[in-house]
């Protein structure tokens, strides 16, 4: 078995020495884009971040007004796309630290002040990729949660932290029809607990995933992947949080549902990895060597997940901590070296803060808007993707 972890179809190409997309340095992801094209099954691309990743300020200020959509993951997809490809950004991977999801991501609905909640606390009801899990708690008769995906799909993995308690579950629907699964939300002894995949098929439609709580007992969601079958595509998953540092991402490392623990979980191909701006807008910035030894935590469990690695030096900020941010974009450049893996130095890009603004590239000192997405996801297509 190679050391580089490849997934089987990926070993075979890569021993075929198959004509495919010339990608520098990334041979998982080469190898999985020509499975993609050959229609053998579907690839994966994990983007973890802070709120640059979330998509912070797309459309307008905040965690709100479907800026998830603006998101550069979700643009990454429509270039992919554009470029004659099939991808998607039809998932949730956290909460994304938003206040209200709903807000952020028009694709979610569910009744207001109905035992839906998000946990900030550790261990189940806590950290994972993406944020933080949603939660329902305490509401009788229990209300639904609905994922309706802009694509037609006929299957959704449904991504489940189990650990001790009583007894819990999710009942699964499709279009507030009939009950189709009954997901045990149970698992002793906890930690480490169990991070586990459900896999619902149904009819191919515009389909609309209802989830419920079995009972008023405290029960989590992770992450959601809607697909067509039919169809191989390149998912991209957005696991923006908003608000996150390097620590918040190797956090939870005892938890089978952690950030890092997380990853091999989504079965991702390729891992990016975008964070540095919260640990250095401060004035007491995170020191190099505790960020280097963070973020070099998530690179080596997403090769151990048998994912390529892609790594950015993040985009400008316009506060008094710019000093900060460029040592820690170096750290980040340094890990590419070190790790032998790419790095996307985005102020190459956006050359700093007061020229990325007067393009119009900023919503505000910290966060990029739409347009300014549009400039990192291009420049992530450019490398995985031209």
């Amino acid at each position: 078995m190679p050391s580089l972890g490849l997934k089987l179809p990926q070993v075979a190409a890569c021993r075929r020495r198959v004509r495919g997309p010339v990608v520098p340095d990334l041979p998982i992801w080469r190898a999985a884009r020509a499975a993609v094209a050959a229609g053998e099954r579907n690839a994966r691309i994990l983007c973890i971040g802070d709120s640059t990743t979330a998509g912070h300020g797309a459309y307008a200020a905040g965690m709100g007004d479907n800026n998830k959509a603006g998101a550069w993951p979700n643009q990454l997809a429509a270039l992919i796309n554009a470029r004659g490809g099939v991808a998607s950004g039809s998932s949730i991977i956290g909460n994304n630290n938003a206040a209200d999801t709903r807000l952020y991501d028009s694709r979610v609905t569910f009744p207001a002040l109905q035992g839906w909640a998000f946990s900030t606390a550790s261990g189940v009801n806590g950290s994972t990729l993406g944020g933080y899990h949603t939660m329902a708690s305490g509401y009788n008769p229990p209300s639904k949660y609905n994922f309706a995906p802009l694509n037609a799909c006929d299957t959704f993995e449904v991504y489940n932290p189990k650990a001790g308690g009583n007894a819990r579950a999710w009942i699964l629907s499709v279009n507030d029809g009939a009950d189709l699964a009954t997901i045990s939300n149970m698992q002793t002894p906890s930690p480490p607990g169990v991070f586990e995949k459900y896999t619902l098929t149904t009819a191919l439609g515009a389909n609309v995933l209802n989830i419920r709580a079995q009972n008023t007992e405290a029960t989590y969601l992770a992450g959601i992947i809607a697909y067509n079958s039919a169809i191989k595509e390149i998912s991209v998953l957005n696991a923006g949080w908003s608000g996150a540092k390097a620590s918040d991402l190797n956090n939870g490392s005892g938890y089978a549902y952690g950030p890092v623990n997380a990853i091999g979980a989504y079965d991702p191909d390729l891992v990016i990895i975008n964070i540095g701006i919260n640990d250095a807008n401060q004035a007491s910035p995170t020191a190099t060597a505790t960020f280097s030894s963070h973020v070099q935590s998530v690179i080596t469990a997403a090769k151990v997940a048998g994912a390529d690695v892609v790594l950015m030096a993040p985009s400008p900020i316009g506060t008094s901590y710019v000093a900060n941010l460029n040592t820690l974009s170096a750290a980040v450049v340094a890990l590419g070296v070190t790790n032998g893996v790419p790095v996307i130095d985005l102020r190459t890009r956006f050359t700093d803060y007061t020229t990325a603004n007067a393009t119009g590239w900023m919503r505000d000192t910290l966060h990029p808007n739409v347009s300014g997405y549009a400039q990192i996801a291009t420049a992530v297509a450019d490398l995985i993707y031209s």
